[in-house]
């Protein structure tokens, strides 16, 4: 689990690359504009019936009985330069993970009363007797660090 929060930037810059973001869009009808792509999502994600969805709405705010022709889809727009797009969509930086022992019960501490309101007395209880011991350890690993 420590090597996961190490790499999780890393993680990050390699899986949110332009390419994976732009089929993401592409995927759900987003960009370009694809209203059977959405009308796709929708049914996958909706639990409403079909009527309900308010589809016929979205062709221009039509209000027939009949529904508009979702086959014909929006020309795609000009491809702009790989590097505008970038620096148009950077990700933000996450902050770094702490350097020491100590830096990491600094921030369960920052945390505890936070995650402490948000949950029930049976969990509060887990979750207590966890953060202790969580802090122990690392208490006793800044001892074995500064010892070595």
């Amino acid at each position: 689990m420590q090597y996961f929060f190490r790499d999780l930037p890393g993680i990050r810059e390699k899986t949110f690359t332009v390419r994976t973001i732009k089929h993401a869009f592409q995927n759900a009808g987003i960009w370009p504009v694809s209203f059977k792509a959405v009308r796709r999502k929708l049914k996958e994600y909706s639990k409403k019936q079909r009527k309900d969805t308010g589809l016929e709405f979205l062709e221009f705010g039509s209000e027939s009985d009949t529904e508009p022709d979702m086959d014909t889809e929006l020309p795609p727009p000009l491809p702009a330069p790989i590097h505008d797009l970038e620096e148009t969509y950077r990700l933000p930086i996450l902050p770094k993970p702490p350097s020491s022992y100590n830096e990491y019960v600094l921030r369960l501490d920052n945390l505890d009363n936070k995650i402490l309101e948000a949950l029930s007395s049976s969990p509060r209880k887990e979750y207590t007797i966890t953060i202790k011991a969580t802090k122990n350890h690392l208490m006793l690993g800044s001892l074995y660090e500064i010892d070595t």
